[in-house]
């Protein structure tokens, strides 16, 4: 077997540092933005939670709307975003965001839901009163990109 001579070492040939693959999402990521996660099944709560971490959002999860308007009475004011599916046996559609919007009128809320959000999924507001809409199954490139959005960063480029 016959090897080729090299004349550099082998660290020297390899790059000085490894591209993050997050770095694609530039303006996607989060700088510690505290969203709070509302659904009613435990893995998409765990998935989505770990995708919002490992992109820089800190978060906090609740099981159904009960839960949540219990998170957001005591967190209210460090949540940016509540990502919120409209489809819950317990609080859901139109009475979680009713409750979110009575205790915080500013609030932003992005409507999760598996099939096309209807008027009454977003309560008594048509769904151009929720900050932004995100259809199930989605993906974290979607899911980084709503939020984005949401907070106000161009995400365009």
């Amino acid at each position: 077997m016959y090897l080729p001579a090299v004349s550099t070492p082998p660290e020297a040939a390899l790059p000085a540092t490894v591209p993050d693959p997050s770095d694609a999402y530039g303006r996607r990521r989060g700088h510690g933005e505290l969203v709070l996660v509302v659904d009613d099944e435990a893995a998409v709560r765990s998935i989505t939670r770990q995708s919002l971490e490992s992109f820089g959002y800190r978060v906090l999860t609740a099981a159904d709307g009960t839960e949540a308007v219990a998170v957001y009475g005591e967190r209210g004011d460090d949540i940016e975003v509540v990502l919120l599916d409209m489809v819950m046996p317990i609080m859901g559609g139109a009475s979680a965001p009713r409750a979110l919007r009575r205790m915080s009128p500013d609030v932003r809320i992005v409507a999760v839901s598996g099939g096309e959000l209807r008027r009454s999924e977003a309560g008594d507001r048509p769904p151009e009163a929720v900050a932004g809409v995100l259809a199930k199954p989605y993906t974290a490139h979607d899911l980084l990109d709503t939020l984005a959005h949401v907070l106000g960063r161009d995400v365009t480029s």
